[in-house]
């Protein structure tokens, strides 16, 4: 079982109070292989802008936060964990014609934040490397 506990705030920073529901589309059975776990949706309240959930049986869900749902994978987790990185791994990418986009699946030591292209002449020039970036090195021309 898992639970999920995050700050939620709108765009000024006040406090989010609506309730935020979670449910499964599919009667299925729950992870522990124990019996079942049913399509009812549960909300809960954040209590001065934290959202804390029960235990929520792992595998796939959907978190309702305003009038939009969004899938998610629940995973087995024995400590509590944000709900925001859930949300972020089922966005679709963009178009894969849109410039600039790179999503940053975390990790050690903290991820990509950008990708750089450069021939081998100018990553040999390089004096420091940025660890956030993941360097693409091609032959020079």
């Amino acid at each position: 079982m898992t639970i999920i506990s995050e700050a939620i705030a709108d765009i000024a920073g006040a406090a989010e109070d609506q309730p935020i529901s979670f449910r499964i589309l599919r009667l299925r059975e729950n992870h522990a292989n124990t019996g079942i776990t049913t399509v009812e949706t549960h909300s809960f309240k954040p209590v001065g802008g934290v959202l804390t959930t029960s235990d929520l049986d792992p595998g796939p869900a959907q978190v309702r936060i305003g009038a939009t749902w969004y899938d998610i994978e629940i995973p087995v987790a024995f400590t509590t964990i944000k709900l925001w990185p859930l949300i972020d791994a089922g966005v679709p990418a963009p178009d894969p014609d849109a410039e600039g986009f790179v999503r940053n699946a975390g990790g050690t030591p903290g991820g990509v934040a950008r990708i750089k292209t450069m021939y081998e002449s100018e990553y040999s020039a390089l004096t420091s490397y940025d660890p956030a970036t993941e360097y693409h090195v091609f032959p020079n021309p």
